[in-house]
This record gives C-alpha cells, structure tokens and sequence, in this order.
C-alpha cells in the first residue's frame, strides 16, 4: 500500500459555570484539522500490466465547531428529572 496516513492535529477546549442547585452552562470550541490523508493505492504493476493507478485521497480537511450547553439534572418534573439543551455554531 502507498500514499496512505495523515497528518493532522485536533484540540477541544470546554468551560461551565455552575448556575444553580443541579444546573451547568457550558461553552466548547473543537477543531480537527488534517493534511494530505488518504486511502493509498496498490502499485497497479503488482495486479497486472495496462491497470491504471487509483490514488484517493483528501488534500486538506478542516473542522471547527462552537458549542453552547445548558444541562440540568433533578428537576424533579413529572416528564423528565434531566434535561440537555445544545446549539452548535
């Protein structure tokens, strides 16, 4: 196999406050980003002659995503005794 791996770097980053009896506010940040990744190919000589070359691959990926929470738990309601909002940017 050749032409596979990747190199990349990823890093998340969350902070909460409590904000009462059972209640948390949080924020996030992720990031992932990847460089030159790919499934590789097979040397086409080592499966026949007049076979072409297949190289899938991805040149740069990049990811980030904000995140906004709010979690509660014993809310004590008779439909839920938890809940989790979250929105994502």
């Amino acid at each position: 196999m050749n032409g596979t791996g990747v190199s990349d770097l990823d890093g998340s980053v969350d902070l909460g406050v409590r904000v009462g009896a059972g209640q948390r506010v949080l924020v996030g940040f992720d990031a992932y980003r990847a460089k030159d990744a790919g499934f590789g190919y097979v040397d086409p000589s080592l499966l026949g002659e007049g076979l072409s070359t297949v190289d899938i691959s991805f040149p740069e990926q990049t990811f980030r995503r904000y995140t906004a929470r709010y979690r509660g738990t014993g809310l004590d309601r008779r439909w839920a005794d938890r809940m989790e909002i979250a929105l994502y940017g």
